[in-house]
Formats: structure tokens, C-alpha cells, sequence
């Protein structure tokens, strides 16, 4: 195992399962961690673990992003940031809505907090810090204490890993940074930036959002040493999606190598095994039930509000992220339909695109995209479905 990597992976292209062979080819009871940020990916973890040891040995540790940055950032060192908090329990709140200023019934904006008050910047009044902020926290943790966390994080484990690493932000990054200059350890990481859909903060500089593979190579490498090895070709293919797949969720990301389908015996001689309808095809508003009743696909919409149409249960794009399923039907919104149907120029804004790659990218052979009767259908980007169709 390199001793520490980037991989940039294509959705499909098994980079959790990757990782979980990493350890295992080279697991002789060495300590490891694996991170990740949401709850999802981490049962994830665990069903890849489980598969490949036939349990979860208890060398392996497995926890989310803040527990990870609370056992071996905060709670240590929390007193060297306010001194107060030696004999206070801190714990973590989920305030999606939390803002750092407020505003007045006549417009003006001011901050909530005065500049040097890290009390009233970082918890509420039982002691809990808002989870937006829970990274710039344990950053102000490391402050003189940086030699005495890589101590502690090796001590507890010889190899980090950071799955979905896509998801982090803001000051996630400086994090990333002590620990990939310091740590003596290996660390991988795993990111996708096409699916950058969730983010540990909101608060984070937009040039590295969900580019942590940027981050490394222009703020943790230098001209004179590289500490982390950008790695985009390891899991470049996808053993998941056939190649018509692969093409429309290609020319999402124009400035991205494409995503490959996987060319290797096991993966060929599982698609010659599946007999059904293969390819991506637009599906007439007046045809989901008949492709319904005959695919049973998987239905994905962009958010729940857009599912009145929608015949059976449905997901969202963002909540599809790491299923799959042999077919998929997909309720494109209008923005992302003139990208489907009119022209491949057409601008998405990032989260669109990304959550339309997520979507497109869980069909392993059969994708099905819904166009509704007041979107224009003006080329042949994608073939219509038809009930003669097999």
C-alpha cells in the first residue's frame, strides 16, 4: 500500500470495496480506521467488511466525520481553546438552519457574535457546537497541539481511511492537511467529485468544495515534496453501468476524464448473463405505466415534491447515492431535461449535475429518462421507447 493516495473514482467503479481489499492485502492485525461522513456509507462500510472478513475485526474502527474530529480533536484538547471547557461535557447539534448573523426588521445584518467570543461563535447555551462548525473547532484544537494529535491518531490506528471524501469542506481541509503532512502512517482517500451532493459544512470556500483532490495537489503538495499521490486511474471504470450509460453521465463533466465501463472478463460475462432490455431510452409521459409494469424500475425523482406522476415508490437522486439497480427510471426536472433532450451545451448549476450523475449512474443495464409533454424533444440524443421495444 502506497503510503498515502488520492483515488478519484467513477461511480460504480467499487471504491469502498477497494479500500476493504487494501486492508485486507495488507491487514496483519495492523489498527485501522475508516471515516466517512454519512450515516449511509458507513453501514455501507460495515456490510463490506463483514463480507470480506466474515465479521468486523476489532482492529477495524469505523465512524463518521464528527465523531472522528470530537475522539481526536476536540474532546483532548477542547480546554486549550477555552479554558472553561476542562470540567464541561461539549457534544454535537444538528441545526441545519443555524446562521451565523441575524437580521433586523429594517434589513440590516449583523453577526451574532462579537469577533474574539468563541462561546457565543462556536455552541449554544447546554455547551453543544453547531455541526457546521464543528471542523473549524477542532482546527482551532490542533493550535500547539499538532505533534500530540498525530501521536495520538497513530497510536490508535497505522492506516486512515477516508471514504467519500467528497463531502468534505471549509476547514475539513486543514484538517486533511496536518494529517497528510505529519501523520507517519498510510492514508487513502476515496472521492468522487461528480457526486459532491452532501457537505459537512456550509461555511466552506467554494474553489475546493468537493474537490479534495485539488485541495491536496495545490495546498498540501509543494514543489519539493509530494505528500499524497493523485491517483485517477485505479478506479477509473465502472463495474456497474453498461458503456450507453457510462457515455451520458460522461458529458455531464466535459473537464473530467469520462467514465469508462469495465472491460474485465467477470464484468462481461455478468452483462451477457442479464437477458433484458438493454441502453438508455426517454420514456413518453404517456408511457411510464407500461414501462413500469414492465421493467419495475427503480424510480428516482429530484426532490419528493416532483413525484405527482411517479407510478410506485420512489427515491430521490441524492438519496440514491450507493444503491444501484438493473433498471432505473428517472423524473428529470425541466432544467435537467434541456440538458437531456435539446442540448448537451446547456449549464447546469452543480448540484443539478451532480445529483443528474448520481441518478443517471445507479441503472446497471437499463435507464429509462421521463420527458413530459411541454419538454421539447428537438434531437436524437437519446432514443424514444416504445412498447415494441424488448
Amino acid at each position: 500500500m502506497a503510503n498515502k493516495r488520492c483515488l478519484i473514482a467513477a461511480a460504480g467503479s467499487g471504491k469502498t470495496t477497494y479500500l476493504v481489499n487494501e486492508i485486507w492485502e495488507h491487514f496483519q492485525n495492523a489498527p485501522v480506521i475508516f471515516v466517512t461522513y454519512t450515516t449511509t456509507n458507513q453501514l455501507t462500510i460495515c456490510e463490506k467488511i463483514r463480507k470480506r472478513f466474515g465479521f468486523i475485526p476489532t482492529q477495524i474502527k469505523i465512524m463518521g466525520w464528527y465523531q472522528f474530529l470530537f475522539r481526536y480533536f476536540i474532546l483532548p484538547y477542547k480546554a486549550d481553546v477555552l479554558q472553561e471547557l476542562n470540567t464541561i461535557h461539549v457534544s454535537l447539534t444538528f441545526d441545519s438552519d443555524y446562521s451565523r448573523t441575524y437580521q433586523t426588521k429594517s434589513g440590516s445584518t449583523f453577526s451574532k457574535y462579537k469577533h474574539n467570543d468563541i462561546k457565543g461563535k462556536f455552541f449554544t447555551s447546554g455547551w453543544r457546537i453547531h455541526k457546521d462548525l464543528v471542523a473549524e473547532f477542532a482546527f482551532l484544537c490542533t493550535r500547539g497541539n499538532e505533534d500530540s494529535i498525530v501521536r495520538r491518531l497513530y497510536e490508535s490506528a497505522d492506516i486512515l481511511c477516508f471514504d467519500e471524501s467528497q463531502d468534505f469542506s471549509g476547514s475539513d481541509h486543514e484538517i486533511i492537511k496536518l494529517i497528510t503532512r505529519l501523520y507517519p502512517g498510510s492514508v487513502l482517500f476515496a472521492t468522487d467529485p461528480r457526486q459532491h451532493i452532501y457537505s459537512t459544512t456550509k461555511f466552506g470556500g467554494k474553489k475546493y468544495e468537493g474537490k479534495i483532490d485539488l485541495y491536496l495537489s495545490e495546498k498540501v503538495n509543494t514543489r519539493t515534496k509530494k505528500y499524497v499521490d493523485i491517483d485517477s486511474r485505479s478506479l477509473s471504470r465502472s463495474h456497474r453501468c453498461i458503456e450507453s450509460i457510462c457515455e451520458l453521465a460522461s458529458s455531464l463533466f466535459q473537464d473530467l476524464p469520462s467514465t469508462e465501463t469495465c472491460t474485465c472478463l467477470e464484468c462481461m460475462e455478468r452483462r451477457d448473463k442479464y437477458v433484458g432490455l438493454k441502453g438508455v431510452f426517454a420514456v413518453a409521459e404517456d408511457d411510464i405505466e407500461l414501462f413500469t409494469d414492465k421493467f419495475k424500475p427503480m424510480n428516482l425523482v429530484f426532490n419528493r415534491a416532483e413525484k405527482s406522476i411517479v407510478i410506485g415508490k420512489c427515491m430521490t437522486m441524492g438519496d440514491s447515492k450507493g444503491t444501484e439497480s438493473d433498471v432505473i427510471l428517472l423524473y428529470p426536472t425541466d432544467e435537467q431535461s434541456k440538458f437531456l433532450f435539446n442540448s448537451r451545451n446547456t449549464t447546469l448549476a452543480e448540484i443539478t449535475r451532480n445529483k443528474l450523475y448520481v441518478g443517471i449512474t445507479r441503472a446497471r443495464y437499463l435507464l429509462g429518462i421521463v420527458f413530459k409533454k411541454k419538454h421539447k424533444f428537438s434531437n436524437n440524443l437519446i432514443p424514444i421507447w416504445k412498447n415494441s421495444i424488448s
